[in-house]
């Protein structure tokens, strides 16, 4: 089976919200919020969030400690199965199987359920899109990888290919990435952002910047897995597809020395503006390692407090210390590292969507790269920051079942 990141993981509680999935609870009561403690038995997938989600600003996450992950196997019904771990669910145990999304009403649903639903809603004559976007954009990642496999041995034919079938453009390209593993999602869009002629910087930059840690060494365990044997290790890859500045700040950040998601050290908060200022505005020229330096081995989170007591003694932020010392690439990566990742997503979705046109491939990659809770906080800043609902803004600049499917993603 796959192991997952922390916004992903088992029993576990992250910066960005409280989101946990408990493959061994009990049914859960209608209306449950959070699911009773785990009992003995597999089956039931629960998935709910909370915790930051009650109040979306940067504050509450920066007093989070770092993400941590327990590492469970995972079961499902049948003979699709970890090799490891206990028995596989009774038929009764498979029909209670339930997962609550965030809170108020708690939906029953299984792996073979899902499976049946979307072979009949893809079988025949036409698509039965409202049934392929309540399935793919109500469940976690987790169930829908499941999902797939069951897909895989009861009509043994791949899930992704039949969707490939029934859907096209950019609604074809959001579901199939859905239903990726979130490890293979991550390293099939460096490998797209840096193989072939040239590079992908953007796709790369959004990536690389806005990992954790442990997402980071699910992306390395997966990319050695899958592109490893014909093009080398992650690192080299990356080095040989970028230059200067860029390609260091890259290094220095896939190294994995950086602070998690959340946490913050004050105590370097003050040492580190000051080294900034004097590595950048104080003198002729920039002294580009040391904004390396601090900002690749850095949480957003912390650096936010950097960047406010840089303001407090220079009269402006860290970013628009950066914005004047440093260019390109180099520049709009040391910014994205300095970003909390609700409101680089927030960003990147209104990059996807203003003036004219839509960069679709943006806007899948943004839905495609978070979950409901950061979802859930990127809107909640998109409203903050842009004045207007973030589903407004999809809703406008989209259309059909690919707007419908965005749409169910942004919402419970």
């Amino acid at each position: 089976m796959y192991p997952y990141p922390p916004q992903y993981g088992v029993q576990q509680q992250g910066a960005y919200g409280a989101e946990s999935y408990d493959i061994y609870s009990q049914p859960m009561p209608q209306g449950a919020y959070m699911p009773a403690a785990p009992q003995t038995g597999a089956g039931s997938l629960s998935y709910m969030m909370g915790g930051a989600l009650g109040g979306f600003g940067m504050a509450p996450m920066m007093q989070q400690q770092p993400m941590m992950m327990q590492q469970q196997p995972m079961m499902m019904q049948q003979t699709v199965m970890a090799p490891v771990g206990p028995p596989a669910m009774s038929p009764a145990a498979a029909a209670m199987n339930t997962c609550a999304i965030m809170g108020a009403t708690a939906y029953q649903f299984t792996a073979n359920g899902d499976a049946d639903r979307l072979y009949y809603s893809m079988a025949g004559m036409g698509t039965d899109d409202r049934e392929l976007i309540e399935i793919l954009g109500g469940r976690p990642r987790e169930h829908l990888v499941m999902v797939a496999q069951v897909y895989q041995q009861r009509y043994g034919k791949s899930l992704a290919s039949d969707i490939r079938g029934d859907t096209s453009f950019s609604y074809k390209q959001l579901c199939i990435n859905l239903i990726k593993p979130y490890g293979e999602f991550l390293a099939d869009c460096i490998y797209e952002s840096i193989v072939g002629l040239g590079t992908k910087e953007n796709e790369l930059i959004d990536i690389v910047t806005q990992i954790s840690p442990a997402e980071l060494a699910l992306l390395n365990q997966t990319w050695q897995q899958k592109y490893g044997h014909s093009h080398g290790s992650l690192e080299h890859v990356i080095s040989g597809d970028t230059s200067f500045n860029f390609r260091k700040t890259l290094m220095h950040t896939i190294r994995g020395t950086r602070m998690p998601p959340g946490q913050v050290d004050p105590t370097r908060v003050e040492a580190e503006a000051h080294a900034l200022y004097h590595a950048g505005e104080h003198r002729l020229g920039t002294n580009e390692g040391v904004f390396i330096d601090i900002i690749s081995r850095s949480s957003a989170e912390h650096l936010q407090l950097v960047s406010q007591a840089y303001a407090r003694h220079h009269h402006h932020s860290l970013e628009k210390a950066i914005e004047k010392e440093t260019s390109g690439d180099f520049c709009t990566t040391l910014i994205a590292l300095c970003t909390p990742r609700p409101t680089f997503v927030a960003r990147r979705v209104n990059d996807a969507i203003r003036g004219l046109g839509t960069n679709d491939s943006l806007l899948v990659r943004m839905f495609s790269f978070n979950n409901k809770p950061l979802l859930h906080m990127a809107a909640a800043e998109y409203q903050r920051m842009y004045g207007h609902s973030m589903e407004q803004a999809v809703c406008s600049d989209t259309s059909g079942p690919y707007r419908d499917l965005l749409v169910r993603l942004l919402r419970p």
